[in-house]
């Protein structure tokens, strides 16, 4: 998935697995998300299940053939049989932040509650039963890539408005702990975890 960033647009690139070009274009504006299909022509899809009258944060393909769509009050997990399973952003808090692998939503609402959700092996997106709570509002975040035979990527990188950088655990037997922090000199703008190395030498 490519993404593209214009003053108050996003455009977001995406293709299904079946295809080898991206056939999808969601664009999404300050108060509306219009997505597009790609073909011959350009033109608009009116039965996406993407929500159009608001922003889109994110979205992705999710597992073999699902897709996810994240905006400031919800998550919307649209199903290949056009089924939509939405969660909705408790109270007054909105989403303000988000990070998506092949299998796995991370939301950051406002006031630095972190939520966390994962794909079964159903295809259902489920919430984990606790949530975490960081120490400052939360300004970019980062999840890695799927390792090629396992579930879910292991790690979460969290930039946090105290400048600072925190590294959280997704595996199953100590998730949303903690594991490292770094101070920085400014406010992170931005992350990416990167897998380096070959076979049996990798560094994160």
């Amino acid at each position: 998935m490519l993404q593209v960033l214009l003053e108050y647009i996003i455009i977001y690139y995406f293709t299904l697995p079946t295809e080898e070009f991206d056939s999808y274009i969601v664009v999404s504006f300050m108060n509306a998300t219009l997505v597009l299909s790609i073909g011959e022509t350009v033109e608009e899809v009116t039965e996406s299940g993407f929500l159009g009258t608001t922003p889109t944060i994110a979205c992705s393909q999710l597992g073999e053939d699902a897709l996810i769509q994240v905006y400031p009050d919800g998550i919307r997990h649209i199903r290949a049989d056009k089924r939509v399973n939405e969660w909705r952003s408790p109270g007054k808090r909105i989403i303000k932040k988000c990070a998506l692998s092949e299998r796995q939503v991370v939301i950051a609402l406002s006031g630095g509650e972190i939520v966390y959700f994962e794909m079964d092996q159903s295809g259902q997106l489920n919430e984990y039963t606790e949530r975490k709570e960081m120490s400052a509002e939360v300004v970019c975040m980062s999840l890695g890539s799927i390792p090629p035979g396992h579930q879910r990527s292991r790690f979460l990188a969290v930039g946090l408005a105290d400048q600072t950088v925190r590294i959280i655990s997704l595996d199953p037997s100590d998730t949303l702990q903690p594991l490292s922090m770094q101070a920085l000199p400014a406010l992170p703008e931005s992350l990416c975890i990167v897998e380096m190395g070959g076979a049996g030498d990798s560094e994160m």
